[in-house]
């Protein structure tokens, strides 16, 4: 398959648009050190199919620039792009996550503004580094989760999965079984990790593939083959927000959510049990935004 990347071999003027920090610049070639990218490719004759990857802002190198028509540097972890494929508007949005040992709240922030841009667009495309394990197990998250993930969840993986059920994302690089070495992104003698990843919406794409390949001894770029559905009559949906149970893990944050139980009025039915436990967890954990308006293709 020919898939040059858009936005590569990028004009003065369209790189300058990027607003790449100065550190980014520097450490381009370094992915560990360097803000993730998502590039898209220019799809292949009949004009439906087409290619996106996880990389780096200080070196895209595809040739398709004219198909590019926005970028917004949202802040100096999320950067997104809009390009046109088949007529259609898709928002390419890339984040590079906190690291795990760093402050909550930095999180936190990061998965606000990422819900804020999922809001603008009916076609995102979301990847890069988000620096948490999924696991291999989807019991409670089959939705967005294909079940190929690796090795265990933790906190920051049960984050990312939170913010792709409210957003209606699928993770892609779980959707195939694949040998170890094109599952894992990071790899360092006996250290095996995946904390990159692409998610979709499944409403105008389908995923066809998805795969690690490797850009250097230790990191590898997550690559995903996806063809375009026919456009049908679509109508809008509200959608719920969703409480963030994964901060119960913390056992502060689960001390707090006992006493706010124990504090609510006694239940006298299992209607009034159900509403004292979302009650006291939405107070304690918070809750993602509605995507209102999100859409989904008529039956």
């Amino acid at each position: 398959m020919n898939t040059p990347n858009i936005g590569g071999s990028t004009p003065r003027s369209a790189a300058q648009a990027l607003s790449v920090p100065a550190y980014v610049r520097k450490n381009a070639l370094t992915p560990r050190n360097s803000l993730k990218q998502m590039t898209a490719a220019e799809p292949d004759t009949p004009g439906n199919k087409f290619r996106v990857a996880t990389w780096n802002i200080g070196s895209m190198t595809g040739r398709r620039v004219d198909r590019v028509v926005e970028v917004n540097r949202v802040n100096d972890r999320i950067i997104s792009v809009t390009v046109i494929l088949e007529d259609r508007p898709y928002k390419l949005i890339s984040a590079y996550c906190p690291q795990s040992q760093l402050a909550e709240d930095m999180k936190d922030q990061l998965y606000d503004v990422l819900d804020r841009e999922l809001l603008t667009t009916d076609n995102p495309l979301v990847g890069g580094g988000f620096n948490g394990h999924i696991g291999e197990d989807n019991s409670s998250c089959e939705s967005v989760h294909g079940g190929f993930g690796y090795g265990c969840q933790n906190n920051d993986g049960v984050r990312l999965l939170d913010c792709a059920m409210s957003a209606r994302l699928f993770i892609a690089n779980t959707a195939f079984k694949k040998p170890h070495t094109q599952l894992v992104t990071f790899m360092s003698g006996r250290i095996a990790t995946l904390i990159d990843y692409i998610l979709y919406r499944k409403d105008s794409i389908s995923l066809k593939n998805a795969k690690s390949i490797p850009v250097g001894t230790q990191h590898k770029v997550v690559v995903a083959d996806f063809t375009m559905k026919k456009v049908h009559k679509q109508r809008k949906v509200n959608r719920q927000p969703r409480i963030k149970t994964w901060k119960l893990r913390d056992p502060e944050t689960k001390k707090l959510f006992t006493t706010e139980f124990a504090a609510t009025p006694e239940a006298t039915t299992w209607e009034g049990l159900k509403n004292n436990l979302f009650e006291a967890a939405q107070n304690i954990c918070g809750a993602s935004r509605g995507h209102a308006a999100s859409r989904e293709t008529k039956k």
